[in-house]
């Protein structure tokens, strides 16, 4: 079994599951455990808070293992542009149920949709990484629920690290 520590090493058998697996992670325990995250409905197009780091150089690796995290069967991998991409993914039923019910969505399957931005400032580069779920409503667009977690927050930070940047 791999552990975060491991795939912040470096260890090769995390590559292209880091990512993924904590977030997810992350996002299921959520829906069990209510009292350990802060919850945002957004209005749409309204951006999601970001976690961002400061990169000296260009994080083509980062860049890379983004991509590579997002391949599973439930996923999609959309590169927006040079500097941006967007991992969408189907989470879990019991996560899925969750978020249909308690946004009142449209019998459609959620997304939880993962977003990878970068920027050239003067000292380099800014990564920033943002999370949240989209719910299919009756009527209208899609809401977009933010789930802020600290540990999901403080995993991400350590992803950045562990790719060489520097969190802000």
């Amino acid at each position: 079994m791999l552990h975060l520590q491991n795939c912040l090493a470096g260890d090769e058998r995390c590559k292209g599951v880091t990512m993924r697996t904590y977030i997810l992670g992350c996002l299921a325990l959520l829906g069990a455990c209510s009292p350990q995250y802060t919850e945002t409905r957004l209005a749409p197009g309204t951006p999601p808070p970001i976690n961002e780091a400061v990169f000296s150089d260009r994080p083509d690796t980062l860049h890379a293992a983004f991509r590579d995290s997002c391949r599973g069967p439930s996923e999609t991998y959309t590169a927006l542009s040079r500097d941006s991409a967007r991992c969408r993914m189907i989470p879990p039923p019991d996560v899925a149920a969750g978020l249909v019910l308690r946004y009142d969505g449209a019998l459609e399957v959620p997304h939880i949709v993962i977003e990878r931005k970068t920027r050239r400032v003067d000292e380099g580069y800014v990564v920033g990484i943002e999370y949240f779920a989209t719910v299919p409503q009756r009527s209208g667009a899609d809401q977009r629920v933010y789930l802020r977690s600290d540990s999901l927050d403080r995993t991400i930070s350590n992803l950045f690290r562990a790719f060489g940047g520097t969190p802000i």
